[in-house]
């Protein structure tokens, strides 16, 4: 049975931000546009790299941040690899400090310009990181996407944290013991088949796509874009909350009542779609 859940409204003033936010966006986008015309080439400089055979004893948290690039994390034996290629020149750093493996840019700024050179660029270089990890239970992983498309297949650990820029990630079969949180800025992202306690959904103005188990807390919150979220349950163990403002907070449940899992959902001018189901 499918309904649309009465909600609270929201006042004018987080609408009015989100407006101005937009205005931003389009005079950023213009600026980009005005440098491609000129020519941006005669910035690109790439490298390739590899790690191989990196230790992992001792190491039980990930923490990966990548500018643009095709990215394929996936598991496998029991130490960690990575190739790097046609990546921005001197970008990114890599070692192991105080129990955890870290792969990410240099600073905020090595990130952001390479990225976005690459991508107004007409020389393609097709950038890429492979990073294969040791199949087992971490402690931490944090996985941070600025543009491009990600692939990230069936990890383990007690916390995980993934943010998506302007880029695209499809995440499986991943089991969270503690607490999931998924950000995403715009583009479509599709997290499929988590099993998890805690998750936290956010997006702006792309969309947002989650299935899986959820065993303590959901929450989620939609600024201008999508979410659809399916949760393999009951809806009868759940607790419903909704908030939205011009948007609208959609639910599907399969059996009556409620029960003591709390969702909150707060949606801004986009749409939430919550469906409760049987695990395929």
């Amino acid at each position: 049975m499918s309904e649309s859940v009465q909600t609270k409204r929201k006042s004018a003033v987080p609408i009015v931000g989100l407006i101005i936010l937009l205005l931003g966006i389009a005079v950023f986008a213009a600026g980009l546009i005005m440098w491609k015309v000129n020519g941006v080439d005669q910035y690109i400089k790439t490298e390739s790299f590899t790690i191989k055979d990196q230790p992992m004893d001792g190491i039980n948290n990930l923490e990966i941040k990548v500018g643009s690039a095709e990215v394929v994390i996936k598991k496998g034996g029991d130490k960690l690899e990575v190739i790097g290629e046609n990546l921005p020149e001197n970008e990114y750093s890599y070692g192991t400090t105080d129990g955890k493996f870290y792969l990410k840019r240099k600073s905020y700024f090595e990130f952001i310009f390479p990225s976005i050179v690459s991508w107004l660029s007409d020389k393609k270089t097709d950038p890429k990181l492979t990073i294969t990890v040791p199949d087992k239970e971490y402690d931490n992983i944090v996985i941070a996407v600025g543009a491009g498309d990600a692939t990230v297949e069936g990890l383990t650990a007690n916390n995980v944290e993934i943010d998506v820029g302007a880029g695209a990630m499809t995440a499986s079969n991943f089991k969270v013991k503690n607490e999931l949180d998924i950000d995403v800025g715009t583009g479509e992202s599709k997290f499929e088949n988590f099993d998890a306690n805690k998750v936290d959904l956010d997006t702006g103005v792309g969309e947002l796509t989650y299935s899986g188990t959820v065993y303590g807390k959901l929450e989620a919150d939609c600024g201008i874009g999508q979410v659809n979220i399916t949760i393999y349950g009951l809806s009868s163990d759940y607790d419903i909350d909704a908030e939205s403002g011009i948007g609208g907070v959609n639910v599907t449940r399969n059996s009556a009542g409620h029960g003591d899992i709390p969702v909150e959902i707060n949606g801004g001018i986009g749409e939430v779609n919550l469906v409760f189901a049987e695990k395929k």
